[in-house]
C-alpha cells in the first residue's frame, strides 16, 4: 500500500537533545530556592511509579507544605539516577563533547540535594522519566547491531520485524518509537508524535509483528550513543509480507 502516513523526520537524541538547550529561557530574574526535608527526586520517583502526570507531580513540589517520605525502593531508584546521569555527563566531558546548556542545568539538580531552585523543578519532574528511556534505549542497543556507517541511504525491499517501542518526552517532543529489525539484527526507527495521526496507524502495524517495506531508508547515527541505525524517508510503501 502507499503510504499515507506522516512521520516525524528528526535526529535521534535522549536527553542530550540540542533542542534542549535553556538559552531562551535564562532570564535575569530572581528564582525561589525550595528547601524539602527529603529527598525530592525520591518523591518525584514516588510520583512517577504511581502514575501521576508530570504537571501534577511538579504542582505538588511548587505547592508543598510537607512532601511525604519516600518508599526505601524509590530512594534506591533516585541514587541510580543521579549516579546514570551523573556518569553520562563526566564521560561525555572526557571525551570533549558539546556540554548544552540543559546538561549543565540538569548536573546542578543532580547535586543539589534537597535543595532545588524553582526554574529547575522541571527538570527534576521528568529526570525519572529521561532515567527509564535512556536505560531501555542502552539495553536495546546492546543485543542489535550497529551500521558500520552513519552515512548514505539504503533502498529497502524488506521484511521487517517489529521489536519495541520506547515512549519519548521532552520539551518539544512527546512522541513514540517503533524499532524494527531485519535478518541482520539492524534496526529501523520511526518516530511519531502521539498528536498525529500516524500514532494510532503504526501502533497498528507495530501489533502485526512483521511489516514489508518498500522505500528509501536513511543512515543515522543516534545523538549520544555510539550507534547507527536505519530511519524512513518521507516516501515509502508498505507491504503484507505473507
Amino acid at each position: 500500500m502507499q503510504n499515507t502516513l506522516v512521520t516525524s523526520v528528526t535526529d535521534f537524541d535522549s536527553f542530550f537533545d540540542a533542542e534542549e538547550t535553556l538559552s531562551e529561557s535564562i532570564k535575569k530574574v530572581s528564582y525561589r530556592e525550595h528547601e524539602f526535608s527529603v529527598d525530592p527526586l525520591a518523591v518525584v520517583v514516588d510520583y512517577h511509579n504511581a502514575g501521576r502526570p508530570g504537571h501534577e507531580i511538579y504542582d505538588n513540589l511548587v505547592n508543598y507544605r510537607e512532601l511525604s517520605s519516600p518508599s526505601a525502593d524509590s530512594l534506591v531508584q533516585a541514587d541510580n539516577i543521579r549516579r546514570f546521569f551523573k556518569n553520562k555527563i563526566f564521560l561525555r566531558r572526557l571525551k570533549n563533547y558539546h556540554i548544552s546548556d540543559y546538561m549543565k542545568e540538569m548536573e546542578l539538580v543532580l547535586e543539589s540535594g534537597q535543595s532545588v531552585r524553582s526554574d529547575r523543578l522541571p527538570i527534576l519532574v521528568k529526570l525519572p522519566a529521561f532515567y527509564s528511556e535512556s536505560v531501555e534505549t542502552e539495553a536495546l542497543f546492546k543485543e542489535y547491531e550497529s551500521l558500520t556507517s552513519d552515512r548514505g541511504l539504503y533502498e529497502s525491499n524488506d521484511v521487517w520485524t517489529f521489536v519495541k517501542e520506547i515512549s519519548k518526552y521532552n520539551r518539544h517532543d512527546k512522541s513514540a518509537n517503533y524499532y524494527f529489525t531485519n535478518h541482520y539484527k539492524q534496526l529501523l526507527k520511526v518516530s511519531v508524535p502521539f498528536k498525529e495521526m500516524g500514532h494510532s496507524a503504526w501502533n497498528y502495524i507495530s501489533s502485526k509483528e512483521k511489516i514489508g517495506i518498500k522505500g528509501t531508508l536513511n543512515k543515522l547515527r543516534v545523538r549520544g550513543y555510539d550507534f547507527c541505525l536505519y530511519q524512513l524517508t518521507n516516501s515509502y510503501e508498505l507491504f503484507d509480507p505473507r
